[in-house]
């Protein structure tokens, strides 16, 4: 079950949650300032660019509803937000047999609906899918939260008042919300490759070091569990569902799992024909027996 065990990097269940805050973080950090600009972020604090995007909350999911434990409410709902389809993704991407047909299908479309934003490059872009995913159902599941401006109120008194305020131009459109996101999600899109690129040049240990030194460093890591949200394709939530069920409970690291661990209680006993050592649990790479 365990094959190639030091040579192979397990997506389990915490290695799931782990990634997803990782990157999560990632974009927090730099990112925070411009979408929450009441709270700009003091790691990237261009406050010309933060005002530049209005603060938006996050409309509820009817996917999986928000934990409503005490400690979620210290990370911001967009956030927990990206992290959950994060942690989506990588199941789908690296948990699901790649044979699966409900994964090739859902992925063939999801690469459908690339195509066909902006030029249609998208789907070529390093990162392209991760904050197609994540980061722009993320934007598009959030409302604005602003009040009024003197302009918009001046209208609305016009018209309650009987005035023509026909080809009146107003400061937001749909038109300016579209390149905002678009605008936003190439930026996460950088992050993001910035992070593969980071991963591709680690060996498996430090992977998950690095997992978890950013999402500690940023406030994530314990500060909520990251679940399943997927809205658009009930069948597979449900199925991605009962594998995380069974992720958890049955596949296990043989290095934390006491069935497996050895250890010689007896130094001085010279009869035995094979020796035993104690085995600390994790993943380690060039791990050879000494001789």
């Amino acid at each position: 079950e365990f094959e190639d065990i030091f040579d192979s990097f397990f997506f389990n269940d915490k290695r799931c949650q782990n990634r997803a805050l990782y990157m999560t973080s990632r974009l927090k950090q730099s990112l925070d300032g411009i979408i929450n600009p009441i709270r700009p972020s003091s790691s990237y604090g261009a406050l010309t660019a933060a005002m530049e995007v209005e603060p938006i909350i996050l409309t509820p999911s009817h996917s999986t509803p928000l934990n409503n434990n005490l400690k979620t409410h210290t990370v911001d709902g967009f956030w927990r937000m990206i992290a959950h389809r994060l942690y989506t993704l990588n199941y789908i991407l690296f948990v699901l047999p790649s044979d699966s047909k409900s994964r090739i299908e859902f992925l063939n479309k999801m690469e459908s609906n690339l195509s066909k934003i902006g030029d249609g490059n998208e789907i070529h872009k390093r990162g392209g899918m991760e904050t197609h995913f994540a980061v722009r159902y993320a934007l598009e599941h959030k409302k604005p939260k602003r009040k009024k401006t003197l302009l918009e109120d001046a209208f609305e008194l016009e018209k309650r008042n009987g005035g023509n305020v026909a080809g009146a131009v107003l400061p937001s459109t749909q038109l300016d919300d579209i390149d905002r996101i678009n605008s936003l999600v190439e930026k996460a899109r950088i992050i993001i490759e910035q992070c593969l690129q980071n991963e591709s040049k680690l060996s498996n240990s430090e992977k998950d070091a690095m997992y978890i030194y950013h999402s500690m460093r940023n406030g994530l890591h314990g500060a909520f569990e990251p679940h399943i949200e997927l809205e658009e394709d009930r069948t597979l939530r449900h199925r991605l569902k009962r594998i995380v069920h069974q992720n958890k409970q049955d596949l296990k690291n043989p290095f934390e799992d006491e069935d497996c661990i050895v250890i010689e209680d007896d130094y001085e006993d010279t009869s035995t024909s094979s020796s035993s050592r104690e085995v600390d649990s994790g993943f380690y790479d060039g791990w050879a027996i000494s001789t």
